[in-house]
């Protein structure tokens, strides 16, 4: 018997809840925190930090992976069927910290493994799982959005999660590093 990858995320949401750290390089404009790879004002590359970071933008919009866990999919769930129904359960979670309000509509959230091979979304019948954000983020408040990914357990050493702000002004900015078996 599994757990519901749900339950699993949210333990390890209510444990990982204040354990994630910030870069402290300075920003460049348009670019988020600890970025030194590429100027992200043109959309072009992505920045990258490890799960556990915080990727802080200059207008103030905070990102980060809030939790991970490796898990099995019920045989309902859609999308895992080619790992064998191994999957990763991703939260993600956005802090409004800009001046006006966040349209959380437009984020893109992807996933890939080892030498960039891309996971499929896993999706389940009770909606657990989401697609992505939806609506908006109101200044000061936040958003978290649980999404699953399809990767064999094989490739858990390094899971790549990419958050896309969805506009033209900010590269997108992913999130990599070892997962955890739950």
């Amino acid at each position: 018997m599994t757990k519901a990858p749900a339950a699993i995320l949210l333990s390890l949401l209510l444990l990982l809840a204040g354990c994630s750290t910030e870069s402290g390089d300075q920003p460049g404009r348009g670019d988020p925190t600890g970025s030194v790879v590429n100027d992200p004002t043109d959309g072009a590359g992505t920045d990258t930090f490890a799960l556990d970071e915080v990727a802080e933008f200059d207008d103030g919009l905070l990102v980060e992976v809030a939790g991970t866990v490796a898990t099995k999919a019920e045989v309902d769930y859609r999308g895992a069927e080619g790992s064998s129904h191994e999957i990763v359960v991703v939260s993600v979670r956005i802090e409004n910290g800009t001046a006006q309000e966040f349209p959380a509509a437009g984020v893109a959230v992807s996933a890939s493994y080892g030498d960039d091979v891309p996971a499929p979304l896993v999706t389940d019948p009770a909606g657990e799982l989401q697609r992505g954000f939806s609506g908006v983020v109101a200044v000061g408040d936040e958003a978290v959005a649980p999404l699953g990914f399809a990767v064999p357990f094989s490739a858990l050493r390094r899971v790549t999660v990419t958050v896309d702000r969805g506009d033209d002004l900010f590269a997108p900015v992913s999130f990599s590093g070892p997962v955890e078996r739950g």
